[in-house]
Formats: C-alpha cells, sequence, structure tokens
C-alpha cells in the first residue's frame, strides 16, 4: 500500500517521551523548563516559533582533547532582541538512573545576539512575525544556520566517551544543545560502541521550517512531488533541535496530532537516554558515537572493527549507503549487532553540502532500501523488517509471548513459552507512563510481499499479533502469538527475533519493537533486565554458548581477559578456537565444550571450572613451546575424549 509506505515510519508516538527525573547532580541543574511562546500544543503551520535560548554545535560528535563550537541564539521575549547573557554547564547522561553528572561549569556570563530565521530570499523572520500558511515560511531547515561562534570548549582528554549536553540557563529558562564525545582510541575501554541516530534526529527535526515529516503542503516549499504536492527532499545537520510534528494522514492534520514537546531531543529521552542510564549504572562500560561516524566510507570499518558488540539502541531509521556497507562488513567480519527498537535502516540518505545535510527523496523508490539492488531490504541485514505502525486507541495492553523460552537469551528469566514479556503501564500518553515493547512500530520477518531468504535462519523468541492490516482494526489474536507460522502479508506482528552467520559468527538481536528500553522500568523490569544482560554479556564474548562457525581468538587484546562458557559450545569442524596471552577459559559445571575442529591453547591460558572438554573428532593442541601442563594450570583433570574418559594433564602431554 502506497499510503503505508509513506507514512508508515512517521508516526513515532512515542518518540515524546519525556524524561520526568529533573537533573541533580553534584550542584543543582537548572530543571528544564517550557519556553515562552510554547503552548500545551504547538500549532503545526507555526514555522516560525522561537525557544530563548537555542543553539547548535559545529559537529555532533568531538573525539576527546579537540575542541568543539557552540552556535547559540538569545531571545528576551516579545520583540525584545537586545544580546543576553547566560550561564553554561556541561553535562554527562550515565552512570545513574536519576541524575546527570555534572562535568564542567563553563561560565556563569556568555552573552550572546538573538539569530533571526529567514525566508526564500534571505529576509529576516521574528518570533512575532505572522509565517506559516498566514506569511513567509523560514528556509533555515534546509539551508541550515550560519551563527557567530558564541563560545568554544576543549573537550578534556578524560572526558569519558558518552553522550552530553551544555545546558543554557537565563534565570528560569534552559535550553540544551547535545553532542558526543567519542574516544581518541576506539577500543581502549569497552568491546560495546553506543550508536546514536543523530540522522534520524534530524529527519524529525521540525526547527527551522520543516523536517523530512512535513510535506503536507502547508509552506511555500521550493520542491514539490510529481503530482505537486509539496515535500521536503533535504534538512540542514546544522541547526538546533525543536519542535517535532507527526499528522495522522496526507490529507488531514487533526489537532489531536499536535503534540507537546517540552524537550528538544524527544527521541533521545525516551529510549536512549534509558539504556544508556541502565547500562552504566549496571557497570557496563560503552564507548560512543553518531551513526555518521560509521559512514566515512574509508575508515568507517575500522572504527567498527575495535569493538564486539555494536549496540543500536534507538529509532535508527535512516542510513547512507556507506553506513550500510560498514555495517555489513562489520558483521561479515564477525561483529555482532543489537537493535533495541524497531524500524532501522529503513530509508536511505545522501549527504550534501560537505556533509552538513542530508537529502532522501521519498517518491523514489531508490530510497527505499528495500529497493537497493545491493544490499536489499533491511531484514537481509537485521533479520527482521519493518512491517506496520501500531496504534493502540482505548488502553489496550500489548504484551509479546515467550516461542522459544530454552533459547539462552532467556536464561534466568523463568519464562515458560507463552509467557508475557514487554509490557509497561499503559497509558496512552507516553510522558505518563511505559509503553510496552510493542508499541508505535513493528518489525516482523517478512511483510507487504518482502519474504527475504533467511528467514527460515531466523529465531523469533517472541511474538504479539497486532492487526489485519487490510482490515484496519486492531486485535489480539489469542493463539497467533504461539505458532510458528509464516506470516501472511496482510497481518502486522511484532517479533522479537534473533539469528546466527554462520559463516562469520555474527551474531544479531532485534527487539522488534520501540521501547525495549523503557521497559528495562516497566513492570516486568526484572525480566527485561536479566535478557539485556544476557545479550550484552554473550555479544561482547565476556560469556558463550552455543556454534563456533569461524575461526576465532580469544585473548588478543588489552580488554579480552576472559570468557565464562554457561553453556555447551561446539568447535565446528575445520574450525579453530585459540585461547592466548593469559586468558582465563571457565567451563561452568554441567557444561561441555565439545571440540570437533581444532582448540589451540596459548601461553599462560588457564581453563577452570567445573565443566569438561570432549575431543569430539576434533584435536587440543598448544602453541609453540607450550606444555599442556601450564595450559592448564597443571590441577584440572578437565578434559575428555570422546568417550568421556577423563585426559589427565600427562595425557594430554603425551598426545600432542
Amino acid at each position: 500500500m502506497k499510503s503505508c509506505r509513506f507514512f508508515s515510519c512517521a508516526f513515532g508516538l512515542i518518540f515524546l517521551w519525556i524524561f520526568s527525573s529533573s537533573l541533580q547532580s553534584q550542584t543543582s541543574a537548572p530543571q528544564w523548563s517550557e519556553t515562552p511562546g510554547q503552548s500545551a500544543y504547538i500549532d503545526p503551520t507555526a514555522g516560525c516559533w522561537r525557544g530563548n535560548l537555542e543553539g547548535y554545535t559545529d559537529k555532533a560528535s568531538v573525539t576527546q582533547g579537540q575542541p568543539l563550537a557552540f552556535k547559540v541564539s538569545v531571545w528576551k521575549g516579545g520583540t525584545n532582541i537586545t544580546p543576553g547573557a547566560y550561564k553554561v554547564r556541561i553535562y554527562r547522561v550515565g552512570r545513574s538512573t536519576t541524575s546527570d553528572s555534572l562535568v564542567s561549569t563553563l561560565t556563569d556570563s556568555v552573552t550572546s545576539s538573538f539569530q533571526a530565521l529567514h525566508d526564500s530570499v534571505g529576509n529576516p523572520i521574528y518570533p512575532w512575525t505572522s509565517c506559516g500558511t498566514t506569511g513567509p515560511f523560514p528556509m533555515e531547515y534546509r539551508n541550515g544556520c550560519n551563527w557567530p561562534t558564541a563560545f568554544t570548549i576543549n573537550v578534556g582528554s578524560n572526558w569519558k566517551s558518552g553522550f552530553y549536553y551544555a545546558q543554557l540557563a537565563r534565570g528560569s529558562y534552559t535550553g540544551r544543545i547535545p553532542f558526543v564525545v567519542k574516544e581518541d582510541a576506539p577500543g581502549a575501554t569497552s568491546k560495546i560502541l553506543y550508536v546514536l541516530a543523530w540522522n534520524t534526529y534530524q529527519a524529525y527535526n521540525y526547527w527551522g521550517g520543516g523536517s523530512l515529516y512535513w510535506w503536507t503542503g502547508f509552506f511555500d516549499s521550493p520542491d514539490r512531488y510529481a503530482s505537486g504536492l509539496k515535500v521536503i527532499r533535504t534538512v540542514s545537520l546544522q541547526r538546533p533541535f525543536g519542535l517535532h510534528y507527526h499528522w495522522a494522514g496526507p490529507d488531514t492534520v487533526p489537532q489531536s496530532h499536535w503534540f507537546r514537546f517540552v524537550d528538544q531531543l524527544g527521541q533521545f529521552d525516551h529510549r536512549e537516554r534509558d539504556f544508556i542510564n541502565w547500562a552504566e549504572s549496571n557497570g557496563y562500560t560503552m564507548e560512543y558515537d553518531v551513526d555518521y561516524d560509521l559512514h566515512d566510507p574509508s575508515q568507517g570499518l575500522g572504527l567498527l572493527n575495535n569493538y564486539k558488540l555494536v549496540v543500536f539502541p534507538g529509532h535508527s531509521e535512516y542510513w547512507s549507503t556507506n553506513q550500510r556497507i560498514n555495517v555489513r562488513n562489520f558483521k561479515a567480519g564477525g561483529g555482532n549487532l543489537a537493535f533495541f527498537a524497531a524500524n532501522n535502516c529503513y530509508w536511505k540518505v545522501n549527504f550534501q553540502a560537505s556533509d552538513t545535510k542530508i537529502f532522501c527523496d521519498k517518491e523514489s523508490n531508490s530510497f527505499w532500501w528495500r529497493n537497493d539492488p545491493n544490499e536489499g531490504p533491511e531484514s537481509k541485514l537485521i533479520g527482521i523488517l519493518f512491517g506496520g505502525t501500531n496504534i493502540y486507541q482505548g488502553g489496550q495492553q500489548i504484551k509479546n509471548a515467550v516461542t522459544q523460552a530454552s533459547h539462552w537469551i532467556f536464561s534466568g528469566t523463568g519464562l515458560s513459552n507463552g509467557d508475557s514479556i514487554g509490557y509497561g503501564l499503559w497509558n496512552p500518553y507516553p510522558d505518563l507512563s511505559i509503553d510496552p515493547l510493542a508499541s508505535g512500530e513493528a518489525d516482523m520477518r517478512a511483510a507487504a510481499g518482502y519474504h527475504p531468504p533467511n528467514i527460515d535462519s531466523v529465531y523469533v523468541l517472541a511474538r504479539v499479533f497486532i492487526r489485519n492490516l487490510f482490515a484496519g482494526a486492531p486485535g489480539i489474536d489469542p493463539d497467533a502469538h504461539y505458532n510458528d507460522i509464516y506470516l501472511p502479508s496482510n497481518a502486522l506482528y511484532s517479533e522479537v527475533a534473533y539469528h546466527e552467520d554462520k559463516v562469520s559468527n555474527a551474531r544479531v538481536f532485534a527487539a522488534g519493537g520501540h521501547e525495549w528500553a523503557p521497559c528495562l522500568f516497566g513492570q516486568d523490569s526484572t525480566k527485561m533486565r536479566t535478557m539485556t544482560t544476557n545479550i550484552l554479556e554473550h555479544f561482547s564474548f565476556k560469556k558463550y554458548r552455543g556454534n563456533i562457525y569461524a575461526n576465532l581468538e580469544w585473548g588478543n587484546d588489552p580488554l579480552e581477559t576472559a570468557t565464562i562458557l554457561d553453556g555447551d559450545t561446539y568447535i565446528l569442524p575445520s574450525k579453530t578456537l585459540t585461547l592466548t596471552n593469559n586468558f582465563l577459559l571457565t567451563i561452568n559445571t554441567g557444561i561441555t565444550l565439545y571440540v570437533q575442529g581444532t582448540l589451540v591453547i596459548g601461553s599462560g591460558v588457564t581453563i577452570t571450572g567445573g565443566g569438561k572438554i570432549v575431543t569430539s573428532g576434533g584435536l587440543i593442541k598448544t602453541e609453540s613451546n607450550t606444555s599442556l601442563a601450564t595450559a592448564f594450570n597443571n590441577s584440572r583433570k578437565i578434559a575428555r575424549d570422546a568417550n568421556d574418559v577423563s585426559l589427565f594433564t600427562s595425557q594430554l602431554v603425551s598426545r600432542r
């Protein structure tokens, strides 16, 4: 359905989560507040809306030790546009579920001027000017801002990689300018890379007159579809984050779809923030980048290859060709991927104007990844693909039902097939409660005629049937949850999926719904957190179980010191697992490492635990000049042959 194609990704109702905790830190941070001129609901035609403190950085991400320039506009309200002073504080998100960390008190007095918007011929537009449908329409959404630098910070070499923001404060009013600090030596502190969906933030960003979701013809757009409908194909990355706007369909914009937007980066606050706060407060160290950092054709793959796991925590909908190729090659090299929201890698974008703008022509089939002749649908990479939008009315609670309870991702949850996961405190307004996992947009293995060839290799861990797309009305099918059926093209499911690349050994997890991160704080948070821990531990190689499909080396990096086998593991025939550099391998009690290929034990390696090694037609050997007595720590009677006969250390030596 053509209309579904163009508008399905636009709804994102859950995009508007408002993180309820006020910001507290070592010193109390000013609480975010609504800006004068912003009512509870925003007229979507009011393209001239302005905030009191607005700004952006010259680049989305910055390496430790490098400078970052901030561009700021100050509006005192009404017709007063004289320069104004404000305070600047730098905060980092993470390590706590209740507060952000104050990193730097930059200054108590920076003065900036008001920066006007401009129409299509360059005339200034002021906040009190009638605009939109009745006046000039601003072009900053496309042209970007050319504001002077208000202040510059030199990012400290000791600043942890992460999501940061400069909080500007003038009296009771605040503004927030986000940026990401990158690790100057990628992979030095963590083998987990956390990728923030900056392209998608900007695609939805309405500031300066429009977004890639503003094509209903209200404004003086220079672009039109072949049908004559006005459209936005290009948005600038050089602008503040502002209002976010959705509609119900191509021809109507009812007031029910005018949304409150108190903070200016709602998608981050709704998903990524939750994941960061949970992960870092539970001891996970992660390194951070934005999706543009994966775009570099010469260095993007090299960046990714420093990591074992790349996490896409939020709605990462807009990908460049280089980003897709680099992530695909990372996976082809054995890198693991985890997607904790839905509708990823859906629209293709091109970068323009020295990479300061993104271009996406949604009227052209070539900008829909499903029609790409080389990379193919998103499911070719992820395992599942976007199926449709789930908008529930009447407080209907949506619960994914477990279908593969024996899978290791469910270890420690106590879940059985048919049990529910991913449910929250349902409320139609996301800022008042936690939405269920399957809220918003839904991914599944096959949809609308797209049935990828690898569908049979994708494990559906949990599923909820949402509705028949052709019938339109939502409804729960009580039986469809539990049957591993081939999906009809007219049904919308949300499927939690997992698959393994049997060539590269890569593992891929996809949540199938938008709200995994908020559900870490929902009614079944304990189970959701246990599942997330399992994914992070196994995908980063802190733990392992299952097949080894490719030649692997554990311990070849300073951060790789130990792995726990917590499930039976098979080194498949003709494949080699090498343990090196004082690596510690723990095989839990009751667990077996089956050596059908080759196990190489390097210098200083210790193998311990109550499990066993079975040489099931394979070979155990050491590196040059390494005795098995050293390898097995000279104390463990752990290895066994194919007949389950214990192999003592002396026997292992004789078998070299």
